[in-house]
């Protein structure tokens, strides 16, 4: 998940850096911040723009108009400012410097990012990872661990139970037996009692 800060304010930027670093803490939350002005970042998630620059803060929220899939959120030390951004589909709004409520709005914006981003979010090796969940083959339950297959091959394992997975997974996932998940889409061939998946294993 990216996160594109766009302020020349100092004090905003820093604000809400150790804000988003606090929730990156406390919560499943894995991304990165970008701070500055805008740098055209190839993908973003979440962008905050501060309308106190004025027209180059318009020209940037007039390009991401129709990027619905971005939830943008608009900073101003200018209440009156809310009501002239609705054509820019806001997630949310917030006076600057009032930070009384920004975190549950932030947190409130990332929890949405992360239902439509497809991601699954885990800790391997003690450290947050975010994995496609598009690209995932198939997950067995060894012991206290699960072992995820990616298409390219690579298998990360992470301390999960298969049950908590599999409710993050969604519906092309199927339990074949108690202790193995596939990836409906990547099933070569089945006969009712055994099936092949794409990279040559059966089940």
């Amino acid at each position: 998940m990216v996160i594109e800060i766009y302020s020349l304010d100092r004090g905003l930027i820093h604000q809400l850096t150790k804000i988003l670093d606090d929730l990156q803490q406390d919560c499943n939350l894995c991304f990165k911040i970008e701070c500055g002005i805008h740098k055209k970042v190839s993908h973003i998630d979440v962008l905050i723009i501060d309308l106190d620059l004025g027209d180059r803060s318009r020209s940037i929220a007039e390009y991401y108009k129709d990027c619905e899939h971005i939830k943008k959120i608009f900073v101003s030390h200018y209440k009156d400012d809310v009501f002239k951004i609705f054509k820019y589909h806001p997630a949310s709004f917030f006076v600057k410097y009032d930070y009384s409520y920004v975190k549950e709005e932030l947190m409130r914006c990332l929890q949405e990012v992360k239902k439509q981003t497809g991601l699954l979010f885990c800790k391997q090796n003690g450290r947050e990872t975010a994995l496609p969940i598009k690209n995932i083959l198939s997950i067995s339950q060894k012991d206290h661990f699960a072992e995820i297959t990616m298409c390219d091959g690579t298998v990360n394992v992470i301390h999960a139970s298969l049950g908590t997975l599999k409710n993050q997974l969604g519906y092309r996932f199927f339990l074949i037996n108690r202790s193995e998940v596939v990836n409906l889409d990547y099933i070569r061939s089945t006969n009712g009692k055994e099936l092949d998946l794409i990279d040559g294993r059966r089940f």
